[in-house]
């Protein structure tokens, strides 16, 4: 500690600090591998970091480092002779905040991140927790550097695991979707990033966060029935149309009207259901559970779908659209249009509905 004060400080010798590096990488062992008196690297470069010796920041100490007119290491050992359990001592974020800096060795994300895993001996969640908490740097580049061949090279499922954790950067599900969805960062297929997502064992993420995070704009943005896509494929998150359906359209989860989430189950990009199917999930008591009125106001005045009033009330009374009977369709119905038909045309719908196998006597009745 004295030594290396008396070097630098301007009270004493006054040296540079890639100048003092360079003349103790001449005689320090094991970092730079020459060995000419008894001093470890380690001690210095912790002597000259320390309060009570140069307290130097760990940019200007990483800077000396890397200076050719320094001990000219390159990233890794960099990294190795700052690292926490390797060298001098500094934090994870220290470290990754002197390696990235422009005040330090001004490397990339990427540089960084395998610096940090080969050097100091990191794992990829720990270094993401380094990036986040002592970087500025934004959840795209994070993802980039964890994932690139130049940067950590981890695989999809711990690149999911090292943002959410809580060991790791401890993200939301939402900034973690975006970064692995975004086309600068891992470029994912939304059903890839969901089902990673998905497998974190983080008990705050369920299938209602990963219908927000696909469909919100902090998440990856993405169309309804493209969401609804990825919650149910077989290489997505597998979850059931019912459970797809709740998670799109709950108040802390997807947050959809209902007549998108029923667009999204039928529609273009989702999963293909039928009418009949999108229905009987909505009505589910392991869906939305929605009401018969409100499932019926919905298909009767849904645009896109174009659907006459026979048509909603076939659906309704189908057995693959929830089964419900001529008393409660022609209610629902009623209500679905504010009671606005004439006797004879709601006749006709229910006669037309029910396939004409309802007698007349019946249909009369209802």
């Amino acid at each position: 500690d004295v030594l290396v004060r008396f070097l630098l400080n301007e009270e004493g010798a006054g040296l540079r600090v890639d100048l003092v590096l360079r003349e103790f990488a001449d005689m320090c062992d094991p970092i730079w591998g020459h060995y000419r008196i008894s001093c470890d690297s380690r001690d210095v470069l912790r002597a000259m970091s320390r309060s009570s010796g140069a307290g130097l920041p760990p940019e200007e100490l990483a800077r000396g480092l890397a200076d050719r007119d320094g001990a000219g290491l390159g990233a890794v050992q960099v990294a190795r002779a700052l690292g926490a359990a390797t060298g001098a001592g500094i934090s994870p974020a220290g470290l990754a905040q002197a390696l990235l800096s422009e005040h330090g060795t001004a490397l990339s994300a990427e540089e960084v991140a395998r610096a940090m895993c080969v050097g100091a001996n990191l794992s990829s969640m720990e270094v993401a927790r380094a990036l986040w908490e002592g970087t500025e740097l934004e959840v795209v580049p994070l993802v980039q550097a964890l994932m690139s061949e130049q940067g950590a090279g981890a695989g999809v499922e711990h690149t999911a695991q090292a943002l959410l954790h809580e060991d790791g950067a401890f993200l939301t599900a939402e900034a973690a979707m975006h970064g692995l969805t975004h086309t600068q960062g891992a470029n994912l297929p939304p059903e890839t990033a969901a089902r990673a997502i998905a497998q974190v064992n983080v008990s705050s993420i369920g299938i209602k966060d990963l219908a927000r995070a696909l469909v919100c704009q902090e998440g990856a943005h993405l169309s309804p029935a493209v969401a609804a896509h990825a919650l149910v494929v077989e290489n997505g998150v597998r979850t059931s149309t019912e459970q797809a359906a709740w998670a799109l359209g709950v108040a802390d989860g997807g947050a959809l009207p209902l007549e998108e989430v029923l667009w999204a189950l039928i529609g273009p990009n989702g999963p293909g259901l039928t009418l009949e199917e999108a229905v009987a999930a909505l009505v589910s008591k392991n869906g939305l559970w929605c009401g018969l009125e409100e499932v019926a106001q919905t298909l009767a005045r849904d645009c896109r779908m174009q659907l006459g009033v026979a048509e909603v009330a076939r659906v309704l009374m189908s057995e693959a659209g929830g089964g419900f009977s001529a008393e409660e369709v022609e209610c629902a119905l009623l209500c679905a249009h504010g009671g606005d038909f004439k006797e004879e045309d709601m006749l006709e719908t229910l006669a037309a509905s029910c396939g004409g196998l309802e007698r007349p006597s019946k249909v009369a009745r209802l």
